[in-house]
């Protein structure tokens, strides 16, 4: 008989569950497709303290893994009253055994209303905490999940006329985007087909305390909002322009390419600019590189030799040598020649 506190492991340690219950699964209590929404007061992580599988840590089948949540229920049915739901699981848009998306359900922190924060007393439309929609796992009552998230009640709270992107609610204005936001930092694709990455606002999740409760985080000015991209020492990261006349044929008209050995940029795909070495070895190409540049420090040497050779110089007469110039006719070395915005590497 199967052990009524777990799931059923069949097969080579399968669990036909995903969350397993630490109350007893009554089969009788069905949920009989209830939805609930909520608001969440506790997220677990897999190395949190209080996570359901907590003691299970040395377990490879049923180690904590998971996001599980609490969560104030605050249903509308006249009649019923808010309730909590203790560890509940917290479903993901995929997931796999090297892939998939994390979402983390984001816990009340303060009541924006001023009032202090009392788990089953707040108003949940008060509290900073996500709102989600809840289900229940094979239709019973012993096993909550969290399905998605919902609106919360005062979303935008101190952007309500920002632009889209760091606002979140739509307008008719707004057409018809995609757009994900997360930490002040947004990315997706605008009603023209744009895509954009914007990390201007971006900051570590933390809202504003009195006097702008909720309130979302200034713009950074230590650091956050930076852009990476990372790939691997073989790969090649480019942007290219095309000329979309014909969309049957585009032609590409400006590109920029970085590989291991080169920063490549590329006019009508020809070569307008190319970086490659390092160090002294560091060489730039211009266009097709047909001459080369000067090198201001060497023509200085060069200038300045001639200079002392030409102040010095006389000529033979029958009389004798002669002397020198007697007005000195060759000016100093103009050091605005010399270029402190653009430097090189010594001539190799």
């Amino acid at each position: 008989m199967a052990n009524t506190y777990e799931g059923q492991v069949v097969g080579t340690g399968t669990r036909i569950q995903a969350g397993v219950p630490l109350r007893r699964v009554n089969a009788d209590r069905k949920a009989n497709g209830l939805l609930l929404r909520g608001v969440v007061t506790k997220t677990y992580v897999s190395d949190s303290g209080g996570h359901p599988m907590e003691a299970y840590a040395d377990d490879d089948l049923r180690r904590p893994t998971a996001v599980y949540c609490d969560v104030l229920v605050y249903p509308s049915i006249p009649g019923q009253r808010w309730f909590a739901l203790y560890h509940v699981l917290v479903t993901q848009p995929t997931g796999g055994l090297h892939r998939g998306r994390v979402w983390k359900p984001r816990a009340s922190t303060q009541d924006i209303s001023g009032e202090p924060l009392e788990d089953q007393t707040s108003n949940p439309a008060h509290q900073d905490g996500d709102h989600v929609l809840v289900g229940f796992l094979n239709d019973s009552f012993d096993q909550p999940v969290v399905l998605r998230g919902l609106p919360h009640p005062l979303v935008d709270k101190g952007h309500e006329d920002a632009a889209l992107g760091w606002r979140m609610k739509l307008t008719e204005a707004d057409k018809d985007p995609d757009f994900v936001k997360h930490h002040g930092t947004f990315y997706g694709v605008d009603s023209d087909g744009n895509f954009l990455v914007d990390s201007t606002f971006a900051n570590d999740g933390a809202l504003k305390d009195s006097p702008e409760l909720g309130h979302e985080a200034d713009p950074p000015v230590d650091g956050k909002g930076s852009q990476t991209f990372k790939l691997p020492q073989d790969a090649t990261f480019a942007v290219v322009l095309y000329d979309m006349t014909d969309p049957t044929a585009p032609s590409e008209v400006m590109s920029i390419a970085i590989d291991k050995n080169k920063i490549l940029a590329q006019v009508e795909q020809n070569d307008s600019l190319k970086v490659e070495g390092d160090l002294a070895d560091a060489k730039i190409t211009l266009g097709d590189g047909a001459v080369k540049a000067a090198v201001a420090d060497h023509l200085q040497t060069l200038y300045t030799t001639l200079k002392a050779w030409l102040e010095a110089h006389t000529h033979p007469s029958g009389t004798g040598p002669t002397g020198p110039p007697v007005n000195n006719p060759a000016p100093d070395w103009d050091t605005n020649i010399n270029s402190s915005q653009m430097l090189i590497p010594d001539t190799q």
